[in-house]
C-alpha cells in the first residue's frame, strides 16, 4: 500500500514539473523572439533597412535608384587594381607597346565598288601580317626623353623604325635601318628665321612637369575628407524640403521577378513653386559654405597652377584666384536671378515609392504637363533592376540593369511601329585580373535585320607589382549590315610601363646634323646618298609585292589609265639618287646634276640649292 502510495505521488510530481516547465519555456521562448525581433528592428533601423515612416519609405526607393545606376561605375573603380599614378610618381618611367591586328571579314555589297576579292584578300594579308611596336622612355628630373616606333610586314617589309629623341633643347629623329646619323632641329637656331614659330614647342616641352605629372590627378579629386564634407552639407537638402504633410499613401501592388508583391505606395507630387524652393535651398546652402567654396577654389588653383607657365600673364591675371571666386559667387547671382525671373516649370514631378517597413520594391519618376506624361519606373529585382518608360501611357522602352557579381551592365529595347532595337553596354569582370568592357546593338523592322554591331575590349593584367604594370588587351569590332557590308577585325595590344634606370643619349651639333643650319648643307648631301640604297631596296620589294600591284590596280581602274610611274626600278634607272629621295623626303625641291650614274662610277657633284620646307 505504501509503495502504491509512493508512486502515485511520483507520477503527480511528475505531471507538475513539465507543466511548470513548458510554461517558463514559453515565456522565456516569447522574451527571447521579442528581443530578437526588437533587436533586428533597431539593426536594421540604423543600417538604413527598415522603413518606419512614408518618408522613409519614399527615400529609401531614391536612394536605392541612385544605388542601381552607379553600381556599374563602381564595380569598375573596385575593379581598378593598381594605383599606377602613386607608384610611378616621380620615376624615370619606360612605355612598351605592340600592336597587332587581324581582319576576320571585309564585305562591301550592294555599291559600284570595284574592290574584288581579290584585292581584299591582298589588303587583308598585308594587315594581318603587320605589327606596330613603341618603346617610349622618360627622365622625368631632366625633361628627357626618347621614343622608337617600328613598323613591320611579314614576307613585305622588314622591320622599320624611327627613333623620336628630345635633350638638351633638341629635337632628333633617326633612321636606325638606314644610317646611325641624328637630323635634329635646335631651339637656338629657330630665332629670327621663319621657322620661330616652332620655339612654342620647345617652350611647352620645358615647361611640362613631368616629375609632378600625378599633381594634376590630386588637384583634381576629392580626398575622403572632402567628400564627407559635401556630404554632409548637400545630401540632405533634398529630404528635409519633403515634410511628412507633402506625401501621401496608398496600398498597392507591384510585380517583382514574376511574382505579385503587396506593399504601399509613397506618392509627393512636387509642384513649380517646390521645385524653385528645391534649387533655391541648394543655392543658399553653397553661398553659406565657404569652406566648401574654398575646396573648389583650391582645386581649380592647383590645376591652373600646373600649366601656368604656359599661359600669358593676362591669362594668368584672369584666372587668378580672386577672380575666379568673383566669377563663382556671380554665377550664383546670376542662377538665383533666373530663377525668380526666367526659368518656368509648367509641369509637375510625382515619384512614387513601392516598399514595406522591410522591403523596397520599385520607384517611378513621373513628369506630366497639361495631358502629356512621361514615366521612368524602376523595378528592384534579384542581381539588379527592370527599367520601363512610358510616355502618354505607352510603353516607349524597357530594360535591365544587372548587377551580379561578374557582370555589371545594362541593356535596352525599343519596339515601336515595328522597329526593334536591342542594345546592351557594361563590364564584365572574369577575374580580378581580367575585365571586359562591351557594347552591343541590333535593329530589326518588320522581322528583317537592319544591321547589328558588337565592341568589346578584353583587358587581361599581366603584371601588377608595384615598379610595374602591364596589360594585353584585345579589341575587337564586328559591324554587320545585311546586303551593304560585313566587316569584323580585332588589335591585340600589349602593354607595360615601369620604373626604370633612364639616360637620353645627349643630342648635340657633333653627333647630329642640324638641318636649319646653312653649314650643314653638305652633311646634308652625304646623308641623303647613304640612305638612298637601303631605301631603293625596301621600294624595289614594295613594288614587286601583290600590295603595290593591288594599289596600282585600283588607281588604274579610278583613272581610267594606265598610271605612268614615274620610278621604274625594274629597268634601267636612269633616274638619279637625289630625284629618288625627293619622292621619299618631303620639302626637299633640289635642283640637282646627276650625281650618281648606276651604269657608271661616281664622277659628278651635286648642286644643292635646296629650300627644306617643315
Amino acid at each position: 500500500m505504501e509503495e502504491l502510495d509512493n508512486q502515485n505521488s511520483e507520477i503527480k510530481s511528475e505531471e507538475k514539473v513539465p507543466k511548470n516547465s513548458k510554461k517558463k519555456f514559453i515565456i522565456i521562448g516569447a522574451i527571447v523572439v521579442l528581443v530578437l525581433v526588437i533587436a533586428g528592428i533597431v539593426f536594421g533601423a540604423c543600417m538604413g533597412k527598415v522603413n518606419f515612416s512614408k518618408k522613409s519609405k519614399l527615400f529609401s526607393a531614391i536612394s536605392k535608384a541612385k544605388e542601381t545606376f552607379t553600381a556599374p561605375l563602381d564595380a569598375v573603380m573596385e575593379n581598378a587594381t593598381v594605383k599606377m599614378a602613386d607608384n610611378l610618381a616621380g620615376s624615370d618611367l619606360q612605355y612598351k607597346a605592340e600592336i597587332t591586328s587581324n581582319i576576320d571579314s571585309f564585305e562591301i555589297q550592294g555599291t559600284n565598288s570595284t574592290i574584288n576579292e581579290e584585292t581584299i584578300n591582298t589588303i587583308k594579308n598585308v594587315i594581318n601580317n603587320a605589327k606596330i611596336g613603341m618603346d617610349l622612355k622618360v627622365d622625368q628630373k631632366e625633361k628627357a626623353m626618347e621614343g622608337t616606333v617600328s613598323l613591320s610586314v611579314k614576307d613585305l617589309i622588314d622591320e622599320i623604325s624611327a627613333n623620336v629623341t628630345y635633350n638638351n633643347n633638341a629635337l632628333a629623329v633617326s633612321l636606325p635601318e638606314f644610317s646611325d646619323k641624328y637630323l635634329a632641329i635646335f631651339a637656338d637656331s629657330l630665332e629670327g628665321t621663319e621657322y620661330a614659330e616652332l620655339k612654342k614647342v620647345f617652350e611647352a616641352i620645358e615647361n611640362l612637369d613631368l616629375e609632378g605629372s600625378t599633381s594634376l590627378l590630386d588637384s583634381a579629386t576629392l580626398t575622403k575628407k572632402e567628400k564627407d564634407h559635401f556630404e554632409k552639407v548637400y545630401s540632405g537638402l533634398f529630404k528635409k524640403r519633403i515634410k511628412p504633410s507633402m506625401i501621401s499613401t496608398k496600398s498597392g501592388e507591384i510585380k517583382v521577378d514574376g511574382k505579385k508583391k503587396k506593399c504601399t505606395k509613397t506618392i509627393v507630387k512636387l509642384s513649380d513653386s517646390d521645385v524653385r524652393d528645391i534649387i533655391s535651398d541648394y543655392i543658399e546652402a553653397f553661398e553659406k559654405d565657404d569652406k566648401g567654396k574654398e575646396i573648389i577654389l583650391n582645386k581649380l588653383s592647383g590645376i591652373i597652377g600646373l600649366v601656368s607657365e604656359q599661359l600669358d600673364e593676362q591669362t594668368k591675371s584672369e584666372l587668378s584666384k580672386e577672380n575666379i571666386e568673383k566669377t563663382i559667387d556671380e554665377g550664383v547671382e546670376q542662377l538665383k536671378s533666373s530663377l525668380e525671373s526666367t526659368i518656368k516649370f509648367d509641369g509637375n514631378i510625382v515619384v512614387t515609392g513601392y516598399g514595406t517597413i522591410f522591403n523596397t520594391y520599385g520607384v517611378d519618376f513621373e513628369y506630366t504637363e497639361d495631358d502629356n506624361s512621361a514615366v521612368v519606373s524602376l523595378t528592384f529585382v534579384k542581381d539588379g533592376a527592370d527599367i520601363e518608360v512610358n510616355v502618354n501611357d505607352k510603353e516607349l522602352l524597357t530594360g535591365k540593369i544587372n548587377d551580379k557579381k561578374d557582370k555589371k551592365s545594362l541593356e535596352l529595347q525599343i519596339d515601336q511601329s515595328g522597329v526593334k532595337a536591342d542594345a546592351e553596354l557594361g563590364i564584365e569582370l572574369k577575374s580580378d585580373k581580367e575585365s571586359v568592357f562591351f557594347i552591343k546593338g541590333k535593329a530589326e523592322q518588320n522581322g528583317t535585320v537592319l544591321g547589328s554591331v558588337d565592341l568589346s575590349a578584353d583587358v587581361n593584367v599581366t603584371n601588377n607589382t608595384k615598379d610595374e604594370y602591364a596589360t594585353k588587351t584585345k579589341l575587337k569590332v564586328n559591324m554587320n549590315v545585311p546586303n551593304y557590308m560585313n566587316i569584323g577585325f580585332s588589335f591585340d595590344i600589349v602593354e607595360s610601363i615601369k620604373k626604370a634606370d633612364i639616360t637620353v643619349k645627349e643630342i648635340n651639333r657633333t653627333n647630329a646634323i642640324d638641318v636649319l643650319s646653312e653649314n650643314s648643307k653638305t652633311d646634308l648631301e652625304k646623308y641623303i646618298t647613304e640612305i638612298t640604297p637601303k631605301a631603293m631596296q625596301i621600294m624595289t620589294k614594295i613594288q614587286s609585292s601583290d600590295l603595290y600591284k593591288t594599289i596600282e590596280n585600283l588607281n588604274s581602274l579610278k583613272n581610267n589609265k594606265t598610271i605612268d610611274n614615274g620610278l621604274d626600278y625594274n629597268s634601267t634607272n636612269t633616274n638619279t639618287m637625289y630625284d629618288y629621295s625627293n619622292s621619299i623626303i618631303n620639302g626637299y625641291n633640289s635642283t640637282i646634276q646627276n650625281p650618281y650614274d648606276y651604269n657608271s662610277t661616281l664622277t659628278n657633284e651635286s648642286s644643292y640649292n635646296s629650300t627644306i620646307n617643315y
